[in-house]
């Protein structure tokens, strides 16, 4: 059965996600800086920053396909394995002591058809807030860009300097300096424990 290892590309949308917006669902692909974005914690924000990539579907740069009607989701949804997602209910708090937690995508693959690896090419949306956010794709609850360690490898000499200029606190020894998470974020050796855990309840 496919894993997906924590070590991962961006992350990132299908550029064809539908993103809830101050003028309604508007295709990823085609927000611009500045538009308005619904968010689940402060209302409508602005969107400050944009990049897109393509990646080859393979090995461990395979998206991970949401089903619809799986995790709130309206249509089938795709994104990168290390997009993370909004988890709630008594698993979260019963494992975590939390009510909500986010969790990378590909943690929660082969449950099932509902959630897997797909061998696809895709083109990848990020985008960027002043602060870290969760919004609707597709109606799934996910994060927008969050500015990490990870993460910040991740980006082209040329994005970081194009972030530094927005955000001068932010800095290549101190990523982090952006800002919290939105929600406690669990990694995907958590992520696993939490699923072992709850299935040695039900088994």
């Amino acid at each position: 059965m496919q894993r997906f290892v924590r070590h991962q590309i961006m992350t990132g949308l299908d550029s064809r996600s539908n993103i809830l917006t101050a003028t309604g669902l508007v295709s990823a692909d085609r927000l611009q800086i500045g538009d308005l974005i619904l968010t689940e914690d402060n209302d409508l924000q602005p969107l400050r920053w944009i990049t897109k990539r393509q990646y080859p579907g393979i090995g461990i740069k395979s998206p991970v396909e949401i089903s619809k009607g799986t995790l709130g989701s309206t249509d089938r949804l795709r994104l990168s394995s290390s997009h993370r997602i909004l988890i709630s209910g008594w698993q979260a708090e019963l494992t975590f002591g939390e009510a909500e937690v986010l969790v990378p995508i590909g943690a929660l693959c082969n449950r099932g058809n509902s959630i897997r690896g797909i061998d696809v090419n895709l083109k990848y949306v990020s985008l960027l807030f002043d602060d870290h956010q969760l919004i609707r794709a597709n109606g799934v609850v996910c994060e927008s860009f969050h500015l990490g360690d990870t993460t910040w490898t991740s980006l082209t000499p040329d994005e970081r300097r194009t972030i530094q200029t927005m955000f001068p606190h932010v800095s290549e020894v101190m990523p982090l300096s952006y800002g919290s998470a939105a929600r406690p974020a669990l990694s995907f050796a958590e992520t696993l424990s939490m699923i072992e855990l709850l299935n040695g309840m039900i088994a």
